[in-house]
């Protein structure tokens, strides 16, 4: 479903999405990747976070993604040894013990079996590897892109459109509940946290935002029912840089603000459970 509207992202990506570059930045801290570890990137989109790993180790990396454009855009790169880039689903990996780090750097709530994901990443680690992500959370986790979807809905002509519309983003209420997915997929966690970026942006930017937070589902025609005219494609493009214009303060700036869970967790067999949920 999502992986068109990621290939539609694929060529401005990199410019949209520094928010999500930071984080990633934030969730390589988290597991600590050793000089000589093999690190797995799943969902690693554009290959920002996979060439920050390769910054960080001189093991073996790669990076598996979807999304054909968004492969096409990280493979377009300047390429560096030991980098590769996989097209692919996460949920069909056949990986096994091949890595020490798994990372995944704001893609697990796009994905329709986050469990089964996660199974295959704990499949894809040796013992003792690291595991460690990073989503968007809570309720709130950007009040810009819940209120464009709010205007969407409130939109009396775009009532029919919107009762179509099927969100494919997962966003976990609360640590709680995304430790306990990794619970499930047999990843003994080791710590969570959640943290709140408020940026400081241009109209512009702020709209960059929306289409990264938003851009493969909200404008996505895989996610309605039926598709997705052009009319109405152009009236939800519309509607977020009208809910954009009303945040703009009279210096031209917009306060956006992202609330992400980092979670980190090892592959360790124990007594409690000795092979993954199936």
């Amino acid at each position: 479903m999502i992986r068109n509207g990621f290939s539609d992202l694929a060529d401005a990506y990199d410019t949209l999405a520094t928010a999500e570059a930071a984080a990633g930045e934030r969730l390589l801290d988290l597991v600590a990747i050793g000089p000589r570890d093999f690190v797995l990137d799943v969902g690693c989109g554009t290959g920002t976070t996979t060439f920050a790993a390769r910054r960080r180790c001189q093991g073996k990396i790669v990076g598996i993604d979807v999304s054909a454009g968004m492969i096409r855009r990280a493979r377009w790169h300047p390429q560096q040894p030991d980098v590769s880039f996989v097209l692919g689903d996460a949920a069909a990996m056949e990986y096994e013990r091949n890595f020490n780090v798994v990372i995944l750097n704001s893609s697990l709530h796009w994905m329709a079996d986050p469990v089964m994901v996660l199974e295959r990443c704990f499949h894809a680690l040796r013992r003792g590897g690291w595991l460690g992500l990073q989503v968007p959370a809570t309720g709130q986790w950007c009040p810009l892109a819940q209120a464009v979807l709010k205007a969407v809905r409130e939109e009396k002509a775009l009532a029919a459109v919107a009762s179509r519309f099927r969100d494919p983003m997962l966003i976990p209420p609360d640590l709680q509940s995304l430790e306990q997915t990794l619970d499930r997929a047999v990843i003994d966690v080791y710590g969570g946290s959640l943290a709140t970026d408020v940026l400081d942006l241009t109209a512009e930017e702020a709209l960059g935002v929306v289409e990264v937070q938003l851009g493969a589902a909200l404008f996505n025609p895989a996610c309605y029912d039926g598709g997705l005219t052009q009319p109405d494609h152009d009236r939800l493009r519309a509607l977020a840089r009208e809910v954009v214009a009303d945040a703009t303060d009279g210096a031209g700036r917009v306060s956006v603000t992202i609330t992400r869970a980092y979670m980190h967790g090892s592959k360790q067999w124990n007594e409690r459970r000795l092979t993954p949920a199936g």
